[in-house]
């Protein structure tokens, strides 16, 4: 028997402008999980990924993080205001 552990971290961070025009994105997931296996049967495991995003333009923010756990969405917010830039 044997346990399977894994950690996954991904982000995307962008800034463009056109004109006076600037446009922010930031995009961030982060997943974390485990197996126990036992002649090729899985016996137990979990799993949880957290999603973030953040879109900003000249017309305002938009925000919005998902939370799932085992095939389950625990949380799922969004809003029109943003975090400050120094939370990403």
């Amino acid at each position: 028997m044997y346990v399977l552990v894994t950690n996954v971290s991904q982000a995307l961070n962008e800034r463009y402008s056109v004109g006076e025009a600037l446009t922010e994105v930031y995009n961030r997931q982060d997943s974390d999980g485990w197996m126990q296996v036992e002649d090729h049967n899985v016996l137990a495991g979990e799993a949880r990924t957290r999603q973030s995003l953040r879109y900003i333009d000249e017309f305002g923010c938009y925000s919005r993080t998902i939370v799932a756990a085992n095939g389950e969405i625990d949380q799922d917010s969004s809003s029109d205001t943003c975090p400050s830039s120094s939370s990403s």
